[in-house]
């Protein structure tokens, strides 16, 4: 995914062009994102030194300027979860196969991380350059203030991905970038970061072109779908946000009944409830975002506290139809307790969950 806006697109390799709008010849010494209207240039953000503390000001400026942000989504579901995202109160966006690009402040950033029941993550585009080998992409990498965003005591993950790439290995330049990201660690902060490519603080996404090669910063962490309440797992469990994906497809909207006879794990008809609530799809997990020296931590806290003040005695009126047995004893796929009631029918029947008044706790 590229994204190409005024001043947005680096032109010779080696110059990096940061969050889709940088000023030419970035050094170690400062950097700033900027913000470009038509034919007027201001900037926004300023970190003047790289040994600076991230400061709450810095955290406002970044939250007045228009970042570029990625949302990966299952394929097919780009439609919805655009969406969604203009649900969301993202104006800005742009359809692309596999998930949608879109500018907003870092504080829609959040919002989207918490929100979206159908994204699979959001990246923050950090930097862009052109290549045309492995050494290319390498300073490009080392080009992108690193120490500004996280801290050597923090493991990294990098993941590549490409399409149309000319260059022979996707591994070799996953290492070539890696190797950057310590070196510069190192000749900052005499320090480099370890690498966890199981359970990482950060992780790092590299999309190469033909000839542009993107890095991003990911603000979720786990996958989006991993909600935070599941209980048990089953065999070849649908992801919660093709679920929810489905749902939109369908047309399904809460006053109506849904009929899951699928229902293994019983996600899409839990993807539902949810959804009828108006829930948060993260309000039970946590984000790499938190991890991040830029997050500010104020205004998340006030954003999820002022959200949760909104949710409180909200109830859904819709009912949910189960196959028998999907809410028996140990092997249930979901914690449900409330006003709710769930009624259990002959094996040949079915079972009816009303969801009025129902709270869900933790769901699979």
């Amino acid at each position: 995914m590229v994204m190409n806006g005024p001043t947005g697109i680096a032109d010779e390799p080696g110059q990096v062009v940061a969050g889709g709008n940088f000023l030419r010849n970035w050094g170690t010494a400062g950097a700033a994102i900027v913000h470009n209207e038509g034919v007027s240039r201001e900037t926004y953000f300023v970190k003047r030194d790289t040994n600076d503390a991230f400061t709450n000001d810095d955290a406002m400026s970044m939250d007045s300027t228009k970042l570029r942000f990625f949302a990966p989504c299952p394929r097919g579901l780009e439609g919805v979860l655009e969406q969604e995202l203009h649900d969301l109160g993202v104006p800005m966006t742009t359809k692309t196969d596999g998930g949608i690009a879109f500018q907003a402040p870092w504080s829609t950033m959040y919002w989207v991380n918490l929100k979206s029941h159908i994204a699979s993550r959001v990246l923050w585009e950090v930097g862009q350059a052109p290549y045309r080998s492995e050494d290319d992409v390498y300073r490009a990498a080392y080009g992108l203030p690193w120490p500004d965003w996280f801290t050597p005591s923090q493991t990294i993950k990098v993941k590549v991905s490409a399409r149309r790439c000319p260059l022979t290995s996707l591994d070799f330049v996953t290492l070539r970038i890696k190797d950057a990201v310590c070196d510069k660690f190192v000749s900052v902060r005499h320090k480099r970061p370890s690498v966890d490519t199981h359970r990482p603080n950060i992780r790092l996404d590299a999309f190469l072109d033909a000839s542009t090669v993107t890095f991003y910063l990911d603000t979720s962490g786990e996958p989006l779908f991993k909600r935070g309440h599941r209980v048990v797992s089953v065999e070849a469990p649908l992801r919660e946000n093709l679920a929810a994906g489905l749902l939109r497809l369908a047309g399904w909207t809460p006053n109506d009944v849904l009929l899951d006879p699928m229902c293994g794990s019983g996600t899409i008809p839990l993807e539902a409830a949810l959804m009828a609530r108006r829930d948060r799809a993260g309000q039970s997990r946590s984000f790499a975002f938190e991890r991040l020296l830029v997050h500010d931590a104020k205004r998340w806290s006030y954003l999820a506290r002022s959200l949760s003040a909104k949710t409180t005695g909200r109830s859904a009126g819709c009912h949910l139809c189960v196959r028998p047995g999907s809410c028996r004893g140990k092997d249930r796929a979901a914690d449900v307790s409330g006003g709710g009631s769930c009624r259990r029918y002959s094996p040949r029947g079915r079972a009816t969950c009303s969801l009025s008044r129902l709270r869900l706790n933790r769901v699979c």
